[in-house]
């Protein structure tokens, strides 16, 4: 037995049987011979594996031992032709691996390409005029205090950046630079950039001033260049504060004299400076002043701008003042809006009434009281009405702690009840509190400009109330922070009405008052409340249930037509922005169930 098994071992050993074979060298040929067949089998079949390769397979793997004891046809190179499937095999796999992991390379690659490739290839495809709109979208983003630090000039600098694309656009389009920044720190080439990229454009020019610092030669003459072409002006806004905190005052303030562009464009120093003879300020494109006063500036720290200067603006329509009044201007006359500030301080109330009163072309009055709520005398201050017949707006902003008042005098209030204006057909008044706890049991802030409103202005047909409490402790009782109860009797010709609030809102009813006392029939009434500050809702639906259960006793409830609830979310204290807003209009047929309903926003 042991010499049979002997025999049959030597017999398949030698080399005709192929016992003794060594794996082959796999040169270019027989590899892309195997990858050929490779790709016929994927074309023809859609398998990678041939056919032929798997019969070889199939026959190899069926093979038994005695199939090889019987020597049948086939069998004598069988170790060959599985070597040789083996490296046929092999070789294919060691390609395909190779080429899979440089095609996932090159496809991650080009996949990350694509990635970056899709947005720029949507941009490329807009138009000019439309890429220009999306860029200045990108620029206002960052231009939310852009006439302090020119940062509407450096956003459009960083864009042209990007491409040549870009850089030609935004050069090209004169929007981008037309606004000017002139600061103590300002960038002479940024300045000299704006003026050559904006061409021919209206200027909108920007210049604050540290009044107790001296300046630097660059500041001096960025002002020059830029008031060599005021001819360009379209809006001129002036900044003057303090460098030093107000217990520096021990300086002398700052005189302002903007002087004859050739000699001496700008003076700013500690010592009082004398304009020139002959300082004309050609402006005739000059649409918009604004004069932006610190509080703790005197007013004689301005007074050297508009006396001693020959202002040529025949176009001014729009003046912007704060804590400062340009009697002597010679434009004043044909400006249709007006806003300006009155401070806690002393103000020459008779002195501003004088000036109001030669704004014939005036029609638009925008006044802020702030300290609305300190600002009180001890004796009853009067001063001499005066009559505006071109007025047909006005707009009043109560800056308090508070949203009730002492009963005392105002100054203040005097001024307000001097304006006699014959044709205003809309007030506005506008609350901002710092967050003061109200008791609820005193009057509201605004009840007298409200109790006089309808003899100063006989024709108001619209009233818009915005009130604004920007903090306000958490967890108070919503009657604590805002319980007026509105005087809207005064106003007997109102025709509109409309309530914004961005702090809690509960609306007293007035059951105290006298039954002879007719409240407005309104046509339209809108409730614009934020949502995270609506605490009292309910109140809200009451107090409309109330007023027109009074419509109703009086006969007027057939002249109301609708009911606007408007209801936002907003980000931000200083700057709130609006997140959502939803909007409902209810026509009077509905008002009723609306106010039973238990809808919240």
């Amino acid at each position: 037995m042991s010499l049979e098994q002997n025999h049959n071992s030597d017999l398949l050993d030698t080399p005709a049987h192929g016992c003794r074979y060594a794996d082959p060298v796999v040169g270019f040929e027989e590899t892309v011979k195997a990858l050929e067949c490779v790709w016929s089998s994927v074309a023809s079949t859609g398998t990678p594996i041939p056919e032929e390769w798997k019969k070889e397979g199939n026959f190899l793997k069926n093979l038994s031992y005695a199939d090889m004891l019987e020597l049948r046809p086939g069998i004598s190179n069988v170790v060959s032709r599985a070597a040789s499937l083996v490296s046929q095999l092999r070789t294919a796999s060691e390609v395909l691996r190779v080429l899979q992991r440089d095609f996932d390379d090159e496809l991650e690659s080009v996949a990350c390409h694509l990635k970056n490739l899709k947005p720029m290839c949507g941009l490329a495809s807009l138009p000019n005029d439309v890429m220009i709109l999306i860029c200045e979208f990108a620029i206002h983003s960052y231009n939310l205090d852009g006439h302090r630090d020119s940062l509407r000039a450096a956003a459009a600098l960083r864009l042209s950046h990007i491409c040549h694309h870009f850089r030609n656009l935004l050069i090209s389009s004169p929007r981008f630079w037309n606004q000017i920044s002139i600061y103590p720190k300002v960038s002479l080439e940024i300045t000299e950039a704006c003026i050559q990229w904006s061409r021919e454009a209206p200027l909108d020019i920007y210049l604050t001033v540290f009044v107790d610092r001296p300046e630097r030669s660059e500041y001096f003459e960025a002002f020059s260049k830029v008031l060599a072409h005021s001819h360009r002006w379209r809006k001129f806004t002036l900044f003057a504060v303090n460098y030093r905190p107000a217990d520096m005052a021990w300086l002398s303030p700052t005189i302002l004299a903007l002087r004859n562009r050739v000699i001496c464009p700008i003076v700013i120093e500690n010592s009082r400076s004398i304009a020139s003879a002959d300082p004309e300020f050609l402006a005739p494109l000059l649409q918009e002043i604004s004069i932006l006063k610190d509080e703790n500036l005197p007013q004689s720290g301005l007074e050297g701008l508009t006396p001693g200067f020959a202002w040529t603006i025949p176009r001014l329509k729009v003046l912007n003042v704060s804590h400062y009044f340009p009697y002597d201007l010679p434009a004043l006359a044909n400006v249709t809006t007006l806003e300006f500030a009155i401070g806690r301080g002393n103000f020459d109330y008779p002195r501003v009434l004088r000036a109001l009163k030669s704004m014939h072309a005036l029609e638009d009055l925008r006044v802020r009281f702030e300290g609305c709520g300190e600002d009180r005398a001890d004796e009853e201050v009067r001063f001499h009405p005066i009559s505006l017949e071109n007025v047909n707006r006005i707009t009043l902003l109560l800056v308090s702690r508070k949203l009730s008042k002492a009963g005392r005098a105002s100054s203040q209030l005097a001024f307000y009840t001097a304006l006699f204006c014959p044709n205003a057909s809309e007030l506005r008044i506008q609350f901002y509190g710092s967050g003061v706890v109200d008791d609820g049991n005193t009057a509201f802030i605004a009840d007298d400009h409200l109790k006089y409103a309808g003899e100063l202005f006989p024709r108001l047909s619209k009233l818009h109330l915005d009130f604004c409490q920007r903090k306000y402790p958490v967890g108070v009782v919503v009657r604590q922070l805002f319980s007026p109860a509105i005087p809207f009797h005064y106003l007997r010709h109102l025709d509109t009405l409309v309530i914004q609030c961005k702090a809690p809102l509960y609306i007293r009813m007035d059951s105290d008052a006298p039954s002879f006392l007719t409240i407005p029939a309104l046509r339209r009434l809108s409730l614009d409340v934020a949502r995270g500050t609506l605490v009292g809702d309910s109140n809200l639906r009451r107090w409309v249930a109330h007023y027109i259960n009074q419509l109703r006793l009086q006969g007027d409830w057939e002249r109301f037509q609708e009911l606007t609830i408007r209801s936002a979310e907003f980000s931000g204290d200083f700057h709130p922005v609006e997140l959502h807003v939803v909007e409902k209009t209810v026509p009077r047929d509905k008002v009723d169930a609306w106010c039973q309903t238990d809808y919240t926003w």
